[in-house]
């Protein structure tokens, strides 16, 4: 009971850090840039961002998995509840890619400035509520929607045998997947393992006093040293395997932290973050760098770590306050965006 309780304040505080971190995982492009141990103005930046963006962020989504697949099914029976799936999950998902659209056209008059924009097409299609979502961090939500659908195949696999989970690790970890939207290992994974988990009333936090001494020298040499060899052909294999150790490590570490005062406000935080998730892509992560790079920082490495993490606090900014201007004039809409969460 006192491990749960535990998890419980320890899930509730870490989500706003790691929203934070989504927000800066959303500052650079997916590329991954080489980075070499030559002590210049252009490496420091690009080791920096590199560790924040695309190390310790790759972390994130696959944590905001486990903790859902593990409360979708603590105590509970492992049934489809459809109603909650559309009010949670699947309700927000359309409103977010329909406000885009809906932005975008009062923005551009048009859904993209030519054939070659990304963000081009004459008509709506499912693809772009689908395959390619309009606002593309709710990818995460899509393969949510999937997954909550696929929960009592999970709950039967982990009630008949918690060793079934080894497949979809192993999977994970060779970077094999399905080439299906809203399938993807990531999910399939760590969603299962959340699950697999909590039907045979193991918590997280147990887990990861368990398998510490392996996952944090992992975490630290990861963190550390994934910047410099990503454009190694052994990359993928060891970004799964520090991503997977990386999730309890940091679960194992941050458990240090639930009985302060700082946690406290994190916890209090976490109302907003569903809210700064979907709308800190909307325009505004893109506008604040136009504003930091025209304006304020010019476009050298040598003012590149300043600017991004400019960015990325005044994004994560504007978007708090959005969310309080959203929450105090419009409260009921808000709470049908998130989802219910408030």
């Amino acid at each position: 009971m006192q491990e749960i309780q535990t998890q419980s304040k320890l899930v509730n505080g870490l989500r706003f850090p790691l929203i934070v971190l989504v927000i800066f995982i959303h500052i650079l492009p997916k590329k991954l840039f080489p980075v070499s141990l030559e002590l210049t103005a252009e490496n420091s930046y690009l080791y920096i961002s590199e560790m924040i963006s695309h190390t310790l962020g790759n972390i994130v989504v696959p944590l905001f998995f486990l903790f859902s697949g593990f409360y979708a099914a603590f105590n509970k029976k492992g049934e489809i509840r459809l109603k909650k799936i559309f009010q949670t999950i699947a309700l927000p998902y359309i409103l977010w890619n329909l406000l885009y659209i809906i932005l975008k056209l009062i923005r551009t008059k048009e859904l993209g400035s030519s054939a070659e924009d990304p963000f081009f097409f004459s008509s709506i299609s499912l693809e772009h509520f689908w395959s390619s979502p309009m606002v593309y961090p709710l990818w995460y939500l899509r393969d949510l929607i999937c997954m909550m659908l696929l929960l009592p195949i999970y709950f039967f696999l982990s009630k008949s045998s918690k060793y079934w989970i080894v497949l979809p690790i192993l999977c994970y970890l060779l970077t094999y997947g399905l080439p299906m939207a809203g399938l993807s290992i990531t999910a399939m994974c760590f969603f299962g393992i959340g699950v697999n988990l909590a039907v045979n009333q193991i918590s997280l936090v147990a887990v990861a006093n368990k398998i510490k001494y392996l996952c944090l020298p992992i975490f630290i040499l990861g963190t550390l040293g994934l910047p410099l060899i990503n454009q190694e052909p052994y990359y993928d294999y060891c970004n799964n395997l520090y991503i997977l150790t990386g999730a309890f490590a940091i679960l194992y570490l941050c458990q240090k932290l639930v009985n302060l005062s700082l946690w406290q406000k994190l916890m209090s935080l976490s109302s907003a973050v569903f809210f700064i998730y979907a709308i800190h892509s909307i325009f505004v992560i893109n506008w604040v760098k136009n504003l930091t790079t025209n304006h304020f920082l010019p476009t050298t490495y040598r003012g590149g770590v300043i600017n991004y993490f400019l960015v990325g606090f005044i994004t994560l900014g504007i978007s708090y306050l959005a969310y309080i201007i959203a929450k105090k004039l419009f409260p009921r809409l808000t709470n049908i965006f998130i989802g219910g969460r408030l």
